[in-house]
């Protein structure tokens, strides 16, 4: 990272020191994502306020976000942020001389982005008055003028949870002639793989393996990956989701999970892969309630139906030998 940013990420990390966000953090490990994330109802509330600071310790994808950052904005650039989280992002566009409004919608993650851009700003690492914050829905905000470039990271594997869809459909109207996304795009692959879960699950349970939360759920995958979605986020997307795949069964074993992993390219062509960082897009298992014995050189039919932003649980998946 270069040396402003740098500046930027050690400000908004010391910050959450100080004030015990990460050590809350870490006691919130007790309880996994998915049950976080069943709690919560993201597309109306947005993602709860330690989610927000977990993305800050996820230095691979913070530090990707922060490179690309660097390496686009220019300081006649007007920026949008669509779910501002920390303000971390904002902050170093705003650094780099951009004009920025961040838009949250959840008060809490909308106080703590306040605080930690008052106190950048006291500090001289942003002009005063460089963010405008609006507390608001993204995918209904109406930007005061046009952007050059609009940072969403509202991105889920699969783009379940989250609204990222929405929120770019909206947004990419306000984007100038030429104007980037970042995130620029992201693909979704499915494996047919064999799991091992710490409890008997139902049809559709999701499962999110975490070396950081110490979950890990042994796999043995089944069948190579298949890319089966490809969003670009600064073209209009529908975001009802609905296919069917043929997918070559590799190795002999019992389908009993379908596995999902999304990778995300920057407009700087920067990746953030599988296993490039410890919260981002994680891989997603989904249980299947009724397992299908399978020999290698079988086909297998996939079918999935969701609506992004909806919970995995809430969508439909089926797997049948052809």
């Amino acid at each position: 990272m270069s040396p402003l940013a740098k500046t930027v990420y050690n400000t908004v990390s010391n910050f959450l020191l100080k004030h015990q966000w990460i050590d809350r953090v870490k006691k919130s490990f007790g309880k996994s994502e998915v049950e976080r994330y069943a709690e919560l109802n993201i597309g109306t509330g947005g993602l709860d306020i330690l989610d927000a600071v977990h993305c800050v310790m996820d230095e691979g994808r913070t530090k990707t976000f922060l490179e690309t950052i660097d390496a686009v904005v220019k300081p006649s650039h007007i920026v949008i942020e669509a779910g501002i989280g920390t303000g971390i992002l904002s902050l170093l566009a705003a650094a780099l001389g951009a004009k920025v409004y961040g838009v949250e919608l959840s008060p809490s993650v909308f106080s703590l982005a306040e605080e930690i851009i008052d106190d950048a700003s006291q500090n001289k690492i942003i002009s005063p008055n460089s963010i405008i914050l609006t507390k608001d829905d993204a995918t209904i905000w109406i930007p005061p003028e046009k952007a050059n470039i609009i940072i969403s990271e509202n991105i889920y594997t699969g783009m379940f949870y989250e609204k990222q869809v929405q929120m770019m459909n909206h947004l990419r109207k306000f984007l100038k002639n030429g104007g980037i996304a970042i995130p620029s795009e992201m693909k979704s692959f499915i494996i047919l793989t064999q799991t091992e879960f710490s409890h008997t699950p139902k049809h559709g349970e999701p499962f999110i393996p975490s070396k950081e939360e110490n979950r890990i759920y042994p796999s043995i995958e089944l069948s190579n990956p298949v890319l089966y979605d490809h969003i670009v986020f600064t073209k209009e997307t529908s975001i009802h989701f609905e296919k069917e795949l043929l997918i070559p069964v590799e190795k002999t074993g019992q389908i009993n999970s379908l596995t999902i992993y999304s990778p995300v390219r920057m407009p700087n062509n920067t990746m953030i892969g599988r296993f490039d960082t410890t919260f981002f897009n994680n891989d997603l298992i989904i249980a299947l309630g009724k397992p299908v014995d399978v020999q290698k050189g079988d086909r297998v039919k996939v079918k999935m139906i969701y609506e992004y932003g909806e919970k995995p649980e809430e969508s439909t998946f089926s797997v049948a030998l052809v």
